[in-house]
């Protein structure tokens, strides 16, 4: 199963590795499910996590290692097409098109109204899903 993880997802798992985010991050960890990437994905993920090591109570070291271990484990997938315009954050747009280009079964996120919000385009085959719903599909597929 391949799955798009938004910023804010990421964050949240680094922050609470007991909730669902940090469950799918474990996921991710083992091999249970492949985490696609791309360079401006990676970008902001690498972004984020450097400017929030304070609020997430991490080192310098201890962010350059997510990252590599982010980089080893995902899957980078090229982006040979950009769907613009689509969302109303343009910085949302990156998480849809490595969604398209990688063939997501999922894109995880805790913004769904920011995906479903005054689109130019619809992508009917991309599931969007919270990670407590991720969760809860994750545990009756493995069922």
């Amino acid at each position: 199963m391949n799955v798009v993880m938004d910023t804010n997802v990421l964050y949240q798992a680094i922050d609470n590795p007991n909730g669902a985010s940090g469950f799918i991050l474990n996921l991710i960890r083992t091999n249970s499910i492949n985490l696609l990437i791309s360079i401006p994905v990676f970008s902001e993920y690498e972004a984020v996590l450097k400017r929030e090591t304070k609020s997430l109570n991490i080192t310098n070291n201890d962010c350059g290692i997510i990252l590599d271990f982010i980089a080893f484990i995902g899957i980078q997938t090229p982006i040979y097409y950009l769907w613009r315009p689509n969302l109303q954050d343009e910085k949302d747009n990156i998480f849809i098109e490595l969604s398209i280009n990688g063939n997501a079964d999922y894109l995880i996120t805790n913004n769904i109204k920011d995906y479903n919000k005054n689109n130019d385009l619809r992508f009917e085959g991309i599931q969007i899903e919270e990670p407590g719903n991720f969760v809860k599909k994750w545990r009756k597929y493995e069922n």
